[in-house]
Parts: C-alpha cells; structure tokens; sequence
C-alpha cells in the first residue's frame, strides 16, 4: 500500500481525481472513522485478536484452510462514465475471503484451480472462461506448510483444464 499511498500524497486535488473509487472510498471512510469513532481503533484491535484466536483454534484441528479466492466469479468492469456508486458496487464483497487473514496475520496463498463461464456483462453467453482461485490458509509461521500445499496441487493438476 505504500506504493498507493504515494500517489495521493501529498494530497493535490490531480492525484485525488485519478485515484480509483474505491481507494476514494476507503480514504473517505477512515476519515469520517477517525472524527466519529476516536475508540474504533482500540475495539478493532481488540476484534482482530479475537479473530486470530478463532482461526489459531480452527488451525489447530488441519494442517490448512482451503476457500475460493473470490466468493462469486469475477464481474465486468464498469462503463467509464459509470458513477462511483456503480464502480463500488462491483466490488461489493470481494474480498469477504482474503480479507481476515490479512488482519489476523495468517500466511495465505491464492493460486488458479479452473475456469468458470462469465456470468455477466458483455461477455455472458460467449462460452469464454475466467480464470477462479482456490486460496490456502496456514498457521502462524507455517509458509512452508501452504506453499507445499499449493505446489502439490499444482504437480497433480492443469488448471486450465479443470
């Protein structure tokens, strides 16, 4: 994110306006956070903990947590004159599944298992496929045990066939 953040600061209205909806989004929300909520940071803090426990206890019972990457099929993207409202709502839970793991601390890896139909925009119904993930979740400290993982389903398997 420090490669993002670059581009907005210093803060000049010309890096505001080419910066993508949802960063927007994102800024504007911690922003309104930060005023209205001066605790929020002391009880997400103490959320997060709490989560990492649960996925630690989780942990403890396998080796790895396997999820879809995505929870839907990836969409199309929006028209360009489409409004911010548009643009976000594509992106309406996206990362449902990765999200956790980047606050919890837990080593993920996401890699391609298949192809699915596009479901929708102009590409529905042309028999094309996208590509879907599989992502493989670990203990703490435990990177070698997702990578091999990961690489023994990529030995036994052509995803691209799947």
């Amino acid at each position: 994110m420090v490669e993002l953040n670059k581009l907005f600061h210093p803060m000049q209205q010309s890096n505001w306006d080419n910066g993508y909806v949802s960063t927007k989004n994102i800024y504007l929300n911690g922003v309104y956070a930060v005023e209205h909520f001066p605790h929020l940071l002391a009880k997400t803090t103490n959320l997060s903990r709490q989560l990492r426990a649960a996925y630690d206890n989780a942990l403890s019972k396998f080796d790895v947590l396997v999820t879809p990457t995505l929870p839907y099929i990836a969409t199309s993207h929006c028209a360009p004159d489409a409004s911010p409202l548009e643009q976000i709502g594509k992106q309406v839970g996206l990362t449902a599944n990765t999200c956790q793991f980047n606050q919890t601390g837990h080593p993920a890896l996401t890699l391609p298992v298949g192809m699915l139909e596009i479901l929708e925009g102009p590409e529905k119904g042309s028999g094309r496929k996208l590509p879907t993930g599989m992502q493989i979740v670990g203990r703490w400290w435990e990177e070698s045990t997702v990578l091999r993982v990961g690489y023994a389903w990529e030995a036994t398997r052509t995803w691209r066939e799947l």
